[in-house]
């Protein structure tokens, strides 16, 4: 999780009594090198071209011949610790010595929480997401979801990239205080599709959207 300062932000927060463009502008560009480690971690996960260094290597002899096996230690191992993890899915389930009103209707709402939770992983294909979810975490540091509604009501869950999400806590193991997520867009201008970064901000109780404009500043 990316500890930034939460004092700092609340103090903004407090000032501007929501957050602002110049508070947005701040946390991408301090998580930006962050941001570009991780992507070039996962790209050399992929084994790109640009990803792997080895790749890039060049010799003042350009006839020299390079016998050397070329050996993805960084994908093997992360391969490895995401089996080891997540080879076995996780499993879900409650505490049913939490349900003492009396043992028949216990029994009943034992049975109808359980199933709520097999819907919920069946509905979120969640065994293929929590190996997706110790990918993107043994690779990049940490990875990040984002619960919602569906259109049916229904709670679902979808992995996103966790170079896109900016986690804001005090420090301790708690839950993030706010978040922020930013991505590129493409938007119509002139009858030229150019591209503009898009953010979300999420606190205890609202989503905000802001969209970049051509300035470089964020309007709501």
């Amino acid at each position: 999780m990316n500890h930034l300062d939460i004092t700092a932000i609340r103090n903004l927060l407090a000032i501007h009594k929501t957050v602002t463009s110049s508070i947005i502008k701040d946390l991408i560009s301090e998580h930006r090198p962050k941001r570009q480690k991780m992507t070039a971690l996962y790209e050399r996960y992929k084994v790109t071209d640009h990803g792997v260094p080895i790749f890039n290597r060049t010799f003042e002899d350009r006839n020299k011949i390079n016998n050397k096996i070329n050996n993805d230690f960084f994908s093997e191992i992360i391969d490895t610790k995401v089996g080891y993890f997540a080879g076995k899915p996780i499993a879900y389930n409650l505490d049913k010595t939490m349900y003492l009103v009396n043992q028949k209707l216990a029994e009943d709402r034992y049975k109808k929480h359980t199933g709520i939770i097999s819907d919920f992983n069946i509905r979120n294909n969640i065994e293929d997401m929590d190996a997706e979810t110790a990918k993107k975490a043994a690779i990049c540091g940490y990875a990040a979801r984002l619960l919602y509604i569906d259109r049916s009501g229904k709670e679902k869950v979808i992995n996103i990239d966790p170079w896109e999400v900016i986690f804001i806590a005090d420090g301790s193991i708690g839950e993030p205080q706010y978040a922020l997520r930013y991505y590129h867009i493409f938007v119509r201008k002139d009858d030229k599709q150019v591209s503009r970064t898009k953010v979300e901000w999420y606190d205890n109780w609202n989503i905000t959207f802001f969209i970049e404009d051509e300035d470089g500043s964020y309007i709501l």
